[in-house]
C-alpha cells in the first residue's frame, strides 16, 4: 500500500506545490537545503491548467429550425456573416450550414458553424512585438495631423496605424551598444 499512496502524493503535490502541501512543517524543517530543493523543484501548476482563451477567434454554432429550407438557410447565414462582418473588432467571419459528406460531420442542414476571426488586441512590428505610439497627459493619442483622439471621450474607433505617431524604441545589447 506504500508505492500507491507515494504515488498518489506525488500526484497532489506535483498539481498543487510541494509547500502547500507541507506548508504546516515547522521553520526549522523549512530552512533545510531538501525542502528548498523540493519546493523549487515542485512548484504546483497554478491556478488553472488551461490555456488563455485569448487566441483571436470565436466558433459561433446557431442553429434554426429543423424543418428550415435551403433557401432560407442560404439567406440567414448571408446575413448572420455581414452583421458580424459589421463589428468593429472582427476582421473576417466564415460560415458553413449544414453537413459535409463525411461520418466525422453529423450536423443537421439546420445548423451553422461561423468562425469569427478577431482583429489583433496589440498593433505589432515586423518582428512580431508591441508598438507604441504617442499619448499627451490624459492618455490620448497624438495623430499625425495634430489632431488627438482620446477613446475614453471620443468612443471607441479603428484608427490605421499610419496615422499614429510612434514612439521609436531603442534596443540596448547585452554590452551596452544601442542598435
Amino acid at each position: 500500500m506504500s508505492l500507491p499512496i507515494l504515488i498518489v502524493l506525488f500526484g497532489i503535490t506535483s498539481w498543487q506545490g510541494f509547500d502547500k502541501i507541507f506548508g504546516f512543517a515547522p521553520n526549522f524543517v523549512k530552512e533545510t537545503a531538501l525542502y528548498q530543493n523540493l519546493d523549487e523543484k515542485l512548484p504546483g501548476i497554478g491556478k488553472e491548467f488551461m490555456p488563455s482563451l485569448d487566441e483571436g477567434s470565436f466558433l459561433l454554432m446557431p442553429t434554426t429550425m429543423p424543418h428550415s429550407g435551403i433557401a432560407e438557410n442560404l439567406e440567414v447565414i448571408a446575413i448572420l456573416d455581414k452583421k458580424l462582418n459589421n463589428i468593429p473588432e472582427v476582421e473576417s467571419v466564415v460560415g458553413k450550414w449544414g453537413r459535409v459528406n463525411s461520418a466525422l460531420d453529423p450536423a443537421p442542414t439546420s445548423m451553422y458553424e461561423n468562425v469569427i476571426n478577431y482583429k489583433p488586441e496589440y498593433i505589432l512590428n515586423e518582428d512580431g512585438h508591441k508598438m507604441r505610439f504617442k499619448v499627451n497627459e490624459e492618455n490620448a493619442f497624438i495623430l499625425k495631423d495634430g489632431s488627438i483622439y482620446n477613446p475614453k471621450e471620443d468612443g471607441f474607433r479603428l484608427v490605421p496605424k499610419e496615422n499614429l505617431v510612434m514612439i521609436r524604441m531603442v534596443n540596448i545589447s547585452v554590452s551596452g551598444e544601442m542598435r
